[in-house]
């Protein structure tokens, strides 16, 4: 349980959360209940913890806002690296052809020189 003092009071086995939040009053901002795993030693923020308060709708809309700007980043990576490939395959055709190019272009040379 966390007050809003800061002070953090953590529920015996014995205790019920529900019966403990019931009796620090109806006022949310005096105290939260977060139910943790037993071993769990990482504490809720109140980054984290101010989440807890949203309805499920609220809550759905974040995902999906986030979703979708991921797809948004997800898609601009992908064009930048499909433009850097191409780029990388031109460059690599330029190579491959250069030495070829150079060698067909002398046999035609000495063909025209020779007839």
């Amino acid at each position: 349980m966390v007050h809003t003092s800061g002070e953090k009071q953590r529920l015996r086995g014995s205790d019920f959360p529900l019966l403990a939040r019931v009796l620090q009053g109806p006022c949310e901002q005096v105290s939260k209940v977060f139910l943790m795993e037993k071993d769990q030693v990482e504490e809720v923020t109140y980054d984290v913890a101010q989440y807890i308060k949203f309805e499920m709708p609220i809550l759905r809309s974040f995902i999906q806002k986030l979703e979708e700007e991921e797809d948004r980043e997800v898609k601009k990576l992908k064009h930048k690296y499909s433009i850097l490939r191409l780029m990388i395959e031109q460059r690599l055709e330029e190579i491959c052809e250069g030495p070829t190019a150079m060698i067909s272009q002398k046999t035609t040379m000495s063909n025209l020189s020779g007839s």
